[in-house]
């Protein structure tokens, strides 16, 4: 089994994504949106709502912070292994 780069206990996705918004650098994720695919893009915006965050990608793409499991090779802790 594998071992993957993994959130530490107290960050999120939204610190990595926040620094790709102001730094201009691409996001590339995978998302689990009825199951999992990669999506790159730079993040344009990053909406906070009642119902969770949305990250906004150049052309309009809108992503649940919720259904990230992956940004840049740091993965959630449930993704940790394969």
């Amino acid at each position: 089994m594998d071992n993957r780069e993994t959130l530490g206990q107290n960050e999120t996705f939204l610190e990595i994504l926040s620094e790709c918004l102001e730094s201009g650098k691409q996001a590339d994720m995978i998302v689990d949106e009825n199951g999992l695919d990669r999506l790159s893009g730079v993040v344009v915006s990053i909406e906070k709502g009642k119902d969770g965050d949305m990250i906004v990608l150049e052309g309009g793409r809108k992503v649940a912070l919720g259904a990230i499991v992956a940004v840049n090779g740091v993965f959630s802790a449930p993704y940790e292994g394969c």
